[in-house]
């Protein structure tokens, strides 16, 4: 009589045994690590973006997720993180975009808001976080609505964009949240700010128009956009001036509101062959006939939008979405770092922007007048 042994079962000798996924359908480290060709330790590092991790490296790892489509879990990460610094408190993995403006982000006729709420949103729902739209007014009952409805509604981090007037603050509970600002600081408000790199794409453009020709350089820009915005597009276009030895460039024109009339003279007395101005600043004054007949004056603007480049206006694509996309980014490192309320040292962020040429051809003039600029398009056209 034969006997069996326990540890195996007749007929069963060369069955393969059929290993089971701890989570169904979704890729975990080490799968998409033997993609690529790393460690599991490297995919954990690029999830997290950890330092240490080489920019090729990371690109392949985050191609080789979206082709497995892996989904990041902020909710476990915020978990392990905790675990890390020895809490228990449970995070809700949540994000507000905090708009004070008239109307709702996602068809916000102002550009930038939009922008910046359809890039920050696409990022979110990229790492796996939900975000919401907090509409609210300045008054103080609207405020204090706001800060119930954040508290009732278990969110966790910020995206704040300041109100029409900078002087105005948000009367939120700060130290209960992770916050990150979008696009301009409020005032006295120490945050982390993620905004256009407005010095470096003004300097940019400047150094630009130098380079193809431009002798009589001019800029405007509108008090109240100067100071939102710290001065940085006059801070720009004064540092490639002293940089070129002021030969290129004539003194900017600041004004509240300036109107055709003052724009004209000073294109005039000036003798501009270009001039520069802040975003959707309308140049209908470059139409008028004062300037039709033999006046050669190119127009570039920092930060066009959408019906300047129907116009044909080249300038610095100040990239709002990516804006957006990063500031969520760094929203979502510091909802897992456990990071809440006022920084100890706040930290800014710039995003540069890119020059579109849209072939430079024609300053703006009605369409009979239009005149070749000085400037030559990338295939050689004048």
């Amino acid at each position: 009589m034969t006997e069996h042994s326990p540890l195996k079962q007749p007929g069963k000798e060369n069955q393969k045994r059929k290993s089971v996924p701890d989570r169904p359908g979704i890729p975990s480290y080490r799968d998409i690590a033997a993609k690529v060709g790393v460690s599991a330790q490297t995919v954990s590092y690029v999830v997290r973006n950890t330092a240490g991790v080489s920019a090729a490296t990371r690109k392949r790892v985050l191609a080789e997720m979206e082709k497995m489509g892996y989904k990041p879990q902020p909710a476990l990460s915020a978990l392990m993180g905790q675990i890390r610094r020895h809490s228990s408190k449970r995070r809700v993995m949540k994000m507000a975009f905090v708009n004070s403006w008239n109307e709702p982000l996602s068809k916000a006729s102002a550009e930038p808001l939009r922008n910046f709420y359809l890039g920050a949103r696409d990022r979110a729902e990229k790492l796996g976080y939900v975000i919401e739209e907090f509409r609210c007014g300045t008054t103080r009952g609207e405020q204090t609505n706001l800060r119930k409805r954040l508290r009732n509604s278990g969110v966790d981090g910020l995206l704040i964009f300041p109100t029409m007037d900078p002087t105005s603050r948000f009367m939120i509970d700060w130290e209960n949240y992770s916050v990150v600002e979008i696009g301009q600081s409020m005032q006295g408000v120490p945050l982390t700010l993620v905004i256009s790199d407005h010095f470096g794409n003004a300097f940019t453009l400047c150094q630009r128009l130098v380079e193809e020709g431009f002798q009589r350089i001019g800029f405007i820009h509108e008090v109240k956009e100067h100071e939102r915005i710290g001065g940085s597009y006059l801070g720009g276009v004064l540092a490639a001036s002293f940089l070129n030895g002021h030969r290129q460039f004539v003194p900017p024109l600041s004004k509240h509101h300036p109107n055709p009339r003052e724009i004209l003279r000073y294109v005039k007395d000036n003798r501009c062959d270009a001039l520069i101005v802040g975003a959707h600043f309308d140049p209908h004054f470059l139409t008028v006939n004062e300037l039709r007949a033999g006046w050669n004056i190119s127009f570039f603007a920092c930060g066009p939008w959408s019906s300047d480049r129907v116009r044909g206006i080249s300038g610095i694509d100040e990239c709002w979405e990516e804006i957006g996309w990063a500031a969520a980014e760094q929203l979502g490192r510091l909802i897992q770092s456990g990071t809440r309320g006022f920084p100890e040292i706040p930290e800014v962020i710039h995003i540069p922007g890119r020059f579109i040429d849209q072939k430079l051809r024609a300053p703006v003039q009605t369409p009979n007048t239009v005149k070749k600029s000085r400037i030559r398009s990338r295939s050689g056209e004048s």
